[in-house]
Order: C-alpha cells, then structure tokens, then sequence
C-alpha cells in the first residue's frame, strides 16, 4: 500500500503554478459597470469593462505561456 503511494508523488506530477488572469477580467467587469453606474451607463461601462479585462487575462496568459510551459 505504501509503495503505490509512493508513485503518485513522483517529480513528474510537480505542475508549475500558473498566473490566473481571470481575477482581471472580475475585476475589470465589476470597475466597468461601477465607472457605467455612475455615468449613468452601467449596460455599457460592462461591455467596456468585460473587453478590457479579455485583453488584460489574455496578455496574462500570453506572458505565462512565455514564462515557461
């Protein structure tokens, strides 16, 4: 029993951590719809909000993916 443990924690099942660029999407949609509320769009300031946090988790991933795979 002990050596089939042993075998699941092998070097090779070490992940590196990966950044998690989907915090800045939350984030920006939520500051959207804020700065929209209180402009008097909150609809719009979402959409602004939700396109700048795609570009913000996908330039998270891309220089994760550039870090090291």
């Amino acid at each position: 029993m002990e050596e089939v443990a042993l075998l699941c924690h092998d070097w090779t099942m070490a992940r590196r951590n990966h950044a998690a660029g989907g915090f800045f999407l939350v984030l920006a949609i939520l500051g959207g719809f804020a700065w929209g509320a209180m402009s008097g769009l909150p609809v719009h300031g979402a959409i602004i909000g939700t396109a700048i946090g795609i570009v913000l988790a996908l330039a998270t991933w891309l220089l994760d993916r550039r870090r090291g795979a």
